[in-house]
């Protein structure tokens, strides 16, 4: 049986036992082993030349590391360990509940004890309470037995809570044991796929392997594929950057329009005021909201002035991304929303109702007509990042394709270097007791 722990903390004794052991190899070959200071942090580094040449290893020697760790797999992997190990932490989780409810029973079965054992004292020899001497002995007998009997069914269940806490005490360590063998056995099993990996890594690095035609030609078309894939994803990645741009951009702009709305809808307000003051005054007048309309008008004008701003900001730098293929953004509006579309109203000083209702429709339409424009080009975007991401995804395919089909070519020739059978038997596999 192989030393228990990693393969890297493996003494040169126990390297050297291994190969007489688990591999029945001769003690000529154990020996050289030793002479050379062999432990295991360097039994996985050696190479086949080293194992021959430096070792006295022949090839079939040499080959039964393949063997022998390919055996130790197929054994470990039929012991179903995703299963096993999840029923395992399942007990003890179980196990760890039980116990920590177990444990709780027992302070309140202590105290119905104390209590118990209070209560019996007074109907005992020498104890006293209310109404004892008018009683009677006959009746004073009586409350003691009952006063007994409640005291022996508290301790008895007292004495079972604390059995039950020392039952599953022992279950818990038993299910944490378990949980820790299962555990050790994946460690296992992952060690030596670590192990064989790193061989066949070396085994197909050999010169024989590099030149093998089949090999080459896959390995080849895996990484033109790759480098295709890696080409289309920097196009998903330039034309999601721009297509994220434009659809923040529009966004900004409708939030634009609907505070643009709700300042016309302030102006026709202020101008409805106006006209009733002149109706009852007889006096014309410049028709303006009042102060409070005046601050939040002036709030959401600066809201969307700031929104359409960063809308051309931007669209600007999706343009700058994307390239001249881009649909084109009316540049003169581009101009207006990054200088501020809205200045005119902000600092315009006194305007009437009027005339700030016009400039806020100019504005609107504007925005509009750029919204329009922005969801053009965003379109646009979209459609070419969809395509670059369906070649992508297509190309990736095939390389994995591709490489599914090596490793496929790999192990057909692994498994015809070891001559191994088909199906391998799993006797001698430790069978751990509790799942």
């Amino acid at each position: 049986m192989a030393p228990s722990g990693p393969v890297s903390g493996w003494s040169v004794e126990e390297v050297a036992a291994w190969l007489t052991g688990e591999l029945s190899l001769p003690a000529a070959v154990a020996d050289a082993f030793k002479e050379n200071a062999v432990a295991g942090g360097d039994l996985v580094g050696l190479s086949d030349d080293d194992l021959t040449s430096e070792l006295g290893l022949t090839k079939l020697q040499a080959r039964k590391r393949y063997r022998q760790l390919d055996q130790q797999m197929r054994e470990l992997r039929a012991l179903e360990l995703p299963s096993k190990l999840e029923q395992a932490r399942r007990f003890a989780v179980q196990s760890r509940q039980q116990l920590e409810g177990a444990q709780r029973a027992v302070p309140p079965a202590r105290q119905a004890v104390s209590e118990a054992q209070e209560e019996h004292k007074k109907y005992s020899d020498g104890g006293w309470y209310p109404g004892k001497v008018l009683g009677g002995k006959e009746k004073q007998q009586k409350k003691a037995d009952e006063s007994q009997a409640a005291l022996d069914a508290a301790s008895a269940n007292l004495a079972r809570a604390e059995q039950a806490v020392r039952d599953l005490t022992a279950q818990l360590a038993e299910a944490e044991k378990q949980l820790a063998a299962w555990r050790g056995k994946e460690s296992e099993l992952a060690t030596a796929q670590r192990t064989q990996q790193e061989l066949v890594n070396r085994m197909f690095a050999a010169p024989a392997w590099s030149a093998s035609p089949t090999l080459s030609a896959l390995n080849d078309a895996t990484r033109a594929l790759e480098a295709q894939a890696a080409e289309q994803g920097r196009g998903v990645a330039t034309y999601g950057n721009g297509t994220k741009l434009l659809n923040g951009a529009a966004q900004k702009l409708e939030s634009a329009i609907k505070a643009l709305q709700g300042t016309q809808m302030l102006n026709m307000m202020g101008m409805g005021r106006g006209m009733r003051i002149t109706a009852a005054t007889g006096r014309p007048g410049m028709m303006q909201p009042n102060l409070m309309q005046n601050v939040a008008e002036m709030a959401i004008l600066r809201k969307a002035n700031d929104a359409v701003a960063s809308a051309a900001q931007d669209t600007a730098q999706a343009r700058q991304l994307l390239g001249p293929g881009l649909p084109q953004v009316n540049e003169e509006i581009m101009k207006a929303a990054r200088a501020g579309i809205f200045q005119n109203v902000l600092f315009g000083g006194v305007m009437s109702d009027i005339m700030q209702a016009a400039a806020v429709a100019k504005s609107v339409k504007a925005v509009e007509q750029m919204l329009g424009e922005v969801r053009k080009a965003a379109q646009w975007s979209q459609a070419n990042l969809s395509v670059y991401q369906h070649k992508q995804a297509e190309l990736s395919a095939q390389a994995s394709a591709k490489q599914a089909e090596a490793q496929a070519y790999r192990t057909s020739a692994l498994r015809t270097a070891l001559e191994a059978p088909v199906a391998a038997a799993t006797t001698g596999v430790e069978q751990l007791s509790l799942i």
